[in-house]
């Protein structure tokens, strides 16, 4: 599992709390969400996935070019995609491909 927080401005009441909360609730992967509501601030929204390892990855580097640049995400990401190549993920993403079934992604 993995979970991110974004600090989130434009929200400035219940409604969008509940809003936001069931739009990210319905995408798949998304186990849980959390909302701590600041009006007319900076809001916080937890949201916590348990998504493929590569889906992880892809989020961790675009937050990476997001704060520290494109230059940084891209020099990261060779390495990145090294490790996600040998992991039991993605043996059964092939897998499960090649099966014509839905892929049992365990995080390892």
């Amino acid at each position: 599992m993995a979970s991110v927080t974004y600090a989130v401005t434009g929200m400035t009441c219940e409604h969008c709390s509940r809003a936001v909360s069931a739009e990210l609730e319905s995408l798949v992967g998304v186990s849980d969400v959390r909302v701590d509501l600041v009006p007319d601030g900076r809001s916080s929204v937890l949201v916590v996935s348990d998504a493929p390892l590569a889906v992880q990855a892809t989020m961790e580097n675009a937050r990476v070019s997001l704060g520290q640049g494109w230059h940084d995400a891209y020099a990261k990401i060779q390495s990145t995609q090294k490790m996600l190549y040998n992991t039991e993920d993605a043996k059964e993403g092939v897998q499960s491909f090649v099966e014509r079934r839905t892929a049992k992604f365990v995080g390892r």
